[in-house]
């Protein structure tokens, strides 16, 4: 178990793919200790205090070092606490919403975020009903009476394909709230915005991804 532990911190298996791993492992080391190779593997990973052979199961064991590495990294402000701070702030710029990325329903926003280390340990930890709280700022509003655009998308109650257009424009263009796509007095969104053209004059306070163009079709759905 020592082996397979080294990279668990780093390792997004399910647990039907750990039992996968398990199977021919267990096939070849109950026999030699003198059970048979097809004990109930329920029994087999069960404690001792529950009459189990006490053997830990892999997917409890990564998602233990899932939360360590969360836990332990980040309070300590570690290098890896730094890298694993800004790919937070990272995600959360690409799902645009108020809420980190471990506060917001992977079924709304994970269509979204890219297909990164963080994604999957969110998945993994929303399955299991663990919550996580970290303290990562928010996307700034510009003025009172704000709004983020992709908070407005989900009040809507948009479908995943539709969000996931609704939300590339923007990121585009380098916007993540109402103000940053409307004139002054909030009546009119700006010409710039409908055409797909970023404003040099507005300029974004993040770094954001590079993001390819929007088709026109797009573009044209958007303004639907």
């Amino acid at each position: 178990m020592k082996k397979l532990e080294y990279p668990m911190a780093l390792t997004t298996l399910d647990a039907q793919q750990w039992t996968d791993i398990m199977s021919p492992v267990l096939q070849v080391s109950l026999p030699k200790a003198g059970v048979c190779r097809n004990f109930p593997r329920a029994v087999v990973f069960a404690p001792l205090s529950y009459q189990g052979l006490g053997l830990p199961h892999p997917f409890g064991c990564q998602v233990f070092k899932h939360l360590e590495m969360l836990v332990r990294h980040m309070a300590n402000r570690t290098k890896n606490g730094d890298y694993m701070e800004a790919n937070f702030q990272a995600h959360q710029l690409e799902t645009g919403t108020s809420f980190g990325i471990l506060q917001q329903v992977y079924n709304n926003t994970a269509i979204l975020a890219s297909d990164m280390w963080m994604k999957r340990v969110w998945h993994e930890l929303e399955g299991l009903d663990i919550y996580v709280a970290c303290d990562s700022p928010a996307l700034s509003h510009r003025c009172k009476d704000d709004s983020l655009l992709v908070d407005l998308f989900l009040n809507l109650e948009v479908d995943q394909d539709d969000l996931l257009w609704l939300n590339w424009c923007p990121m585009f263009l380098q916007v993540c709230t109402v103000s940053d796509i409307v004139s002054a007095d909030r009546r009119f969104i700006r010409r710039a915005a409908w055409n797909g053209i970023r404003d040099e004059c507005c300029r974004s306070p993040y770094q954001w991804p590079r993001t390819v163009r929007p088709t026109r079709q797009h573009w044209d759905f958007v303004g639907i």
